[in-house]
């Protein structure tokens, strides 16, 4: 293994007033994200949980413990330009 890892990404076809628009939404891993805000993995999960952080979103499924974050690139631009 090379311990490069393809970027998940999700494409979304959108059609309005006839013409279709291709978006391409980058996904980032909780550390990756952390690392570029400079702070822990933990307080980004906790900022996502409490949607004090717009940078995607936090769930946690009905009946289950576990929470799952969906991180996007433009949006973890976004803030980090907003921020400063």
């Amino acid at each position: 293994q090379s311990g490069v890892f393809a970027a998940a990404k999700t494409v979304f076809h959108i059609e309005k007033e006839g013409m279709v628009r291709t978006m391409e939404l980058e996904r980032v891993k909780v550390k990756e994200a952390a690392r570029e805000l400079n702070m822990d993995q933990e307080s980004l999960r906790y900022m996502m949980q409490a949607q004090k952080l717009p940078i995607g979103y936090a769930y946690c499924r009905e009946g289950k413990k576990r929470w799952n974050y969906i991180i996007y690139r433009g949006m973890l631009d976004q803030y980090k330009k907003a921020v400063g």
